[in-house]
């Protein structure tokens, strides 16, 4: 089949139906989000942007990403010590991936990059990264639930931290059992699905398991778990930045609480850049201060986005062309069933 084929099917792959599924995610979020919002107070809102604030909150943002490499280091030193440039390198145009990509693609960018220049096996890589969401997930829930002693939480944001809480110790309980017992929890997960699904299921497990296998080390994920909290209450100075940018007045109680809730909400399949999902997340957790209007939090939802997102962008972009990146092999790997054959490789 011709390199041109290929990359024919693999682009259909990601404007395939689950792909504009994720687009109608995000159209259904922002619709419910934008319900009945004067845009133009929206608009007048951001008119008055403060730009010294948003830089500084650019450079916060920045130095929270500095600390997730050098957790990324610490969950892969077991096997291999990597230098900060590559893992800089890899996570950024990663996460620039995910931004502009349908289907989570920068996850499989990053794990190729790291591959490409540290020589580590792509499978651990993608253990590690399992582990990373898993631990920030345990973070986003911890202060999600600190903070509600602390500020008045809605109903539907309790009980949206009850669900999410019940589904991490589904996957907490999981993830132990492949670390600790591998190949019998790979044979009870198979056992549920069809016979035709038991050798693709197995086989995913088989991959992760290099990865997960960090759990043993109480060190290491007391470590990853310390810098995972150092990195979100960075990211959360970012939040509190672009608030006083536009003499939004919340305190940093409902700053934490807004971070855990908007991160949570984008673990829903969206649009790349979590369009939609997001703004939903900023809203429900600052649906319960009363001298807010949902113009003020939407402005705020929409200004924190970009911070969020464009700089990211803008500087894995330079990253992907600096290091010499093909679209063609993004999409290769953006495609799911090629992505798991493929982190066979590079063992």
């Amino acid at each position: 089949m011709s390199e041109l084929s290929v990359m024919n099917k693999n682009y259909r792959y990601l404007f395939s139906w689950k792909s504009w599924f994720t687009f109608l995610v995000s159209l259904v979020f922002l619709g419910l989000a934008f319900r009945s919002v004067d845009v133009r107070h929206v608009l007048s809102i951001l008119s008055n942007t403060r730009y010294p604030e948003i830089l500084a909150a650019i450079a916060v943002y920045f130095l929270g990403v500095l600390i997730r490499v050098f957790r990324w280091g610490l969950l892969l030193s077991p096997y291999k010590r990597c230098s900060i440039k590559n893992l800089f390198s890899s996570l950024t145009v990663g996460y620039m991936g995910n931004d502009v990509l349908p289907a989570r693609a920068g996850e499989f960018v990053r794990v190729y990059l790291l591959s490409k220049f540290e020589g580590v096996s792509k499978s651990l890589s993608l253990g590690t990264i399992l582990i990373e969401r898993f631990m920030d997930a345990i973070v986003m829930l911890a202060i999600a639930f600190g903070t509600s002693f602390l500020v008045s939480m809605s109903r539907d944001a309790s009980h949206v931290m009850l669900t999410v809480a019940l589904l991490l110790l589904v996957a907490m309980l999981f993830l132990i059992s492949l670390a600790y017992m591998p190949y019998s929890t790979i044979i009870f997960i198979s056992r549920l699905f069809p016979i035709r699904g038991f050798d693709r299921i197995g086989e995913i497990c088989t991959r992760f398991i290099s990865g997960v296998k960090i759990l043993r080390s109480p060190r290491i994920v007391v470590g990853g778990l310390i810098l995972s909290s150092l990195s979100w209450m960075i990211e959360g100075i970012t939040y509190w930045l672009v608030a006083k940018s536009i003499d939004f007045d919340i305190s940093f109680s409902y700053v934490l609480l807004t971070l855990a809730v908007a991160n949570l909400f984008t673990l829903i399949p969206a649009a790349p850049g979590y369009i939609g999902t997001f703004e939903a997340g900023v809203l429900l957790a600052l649906s319960s201060v009363s001298f807010l209007s949902k113009e003020a939090i939407l402005g705020y939802a929409f200004l924190l986005h970009v911070v969020l997102v464009v700089p990211v962008i803008l500087v894995g972009t330079l990253l992907w062309f600096l290091l010499g990146v093909r679209l063609s092999v993004v999409s290769s790997l953006a495609t799911r069933k090629d992505a798991v054959v493929d982190l066979s490789g590079g063992e």
